[in-house]
């Protein structure tokens, strides 16, 4: 087998592996959960990141590898994955210090930007994390997710709602498209009996 083939192989493992609707379960619950929290002005949203990851974690270690098993990819894939995790870690540090930067009235002079108009950076900047982790999964219906989040949060903004309504909308969306790749996964590939 040559490294063409491996290639190639590897490839098609890693889609299979991506075939089980968790990026879209988990990344539609933790918005979900974020809306509610904007919403209604409630202090838990800080600590969504930190239970998607550990549901993350706990999702492969009972539902994808007990089906597919476990197996790791060449150093390329990581690295490249590990590159795209860093932009998406500056691009949400970079949009928070933005809006909290213009919120302050160093943008636009002394007259601070409106909550309505910070709501657009971070709904951009939410939009931009998305698109990458389209990217770093070469997953196209995150393309559509973030350009469906950026048309909620403007319409939230020409309406004048909170900004946890249109996290909301965009967490069902993931949902719908996770949702139905979950079933289809689990119905596919049964557990792999040990031995």
């Amino acid at each position: 087998m040559n490294s063409q083939d491996l290639e190639k192989l590897e490839e098609t493992v890693y889609s299979e592996y991506n075939q089980d609707g968790a990026a879209e379960c988990l990344m539609g619950g933790g918005l979900t959960l974020a809306g509610l929290g904007m919403a209604t002005s409630s202090g838990f949203v800080w600590i969504i990141p930190i239970l998607v990851v550990l549901f993350g974690k706990a999702w492969k270690r009972r539902i994808t590898f007990p089906r597919l098993g476990y197996f790791e990819f060449n150093s390329k894939r990581s690295s490249m994955r590990r590159r795209g995790l860093m932009f998406m870690l500056i691009a949400v540090i970079a949009g928070l210090a933005l809006a909290v930067w213009a919120s302050e009235g160093h943008l636009f002079g002394e007259s601070a930007i409106s909550d309505s108009q910070s709501r657009l950076y971070f709904g951009g900047t939410l939009s931009i994390i998305i698109a990458m982790v389209a990217v770093v999964r070469k997953a196209t219906v995150f393309y559509l997710i973030a350009a469906a989040n950026f048309v909620f949060i403007l319409f939230a903004y020409w309406l004048d709602y909170s900004g946890g309504y249109a996290l909301i909308m965009t967490g069902i969306l993931c949902l719908g498209f996770g949702l139905p790749k979950l079933a289809r996964f689990l119905s596919t590939h049964p557990v792999i009996p040990q031995s």
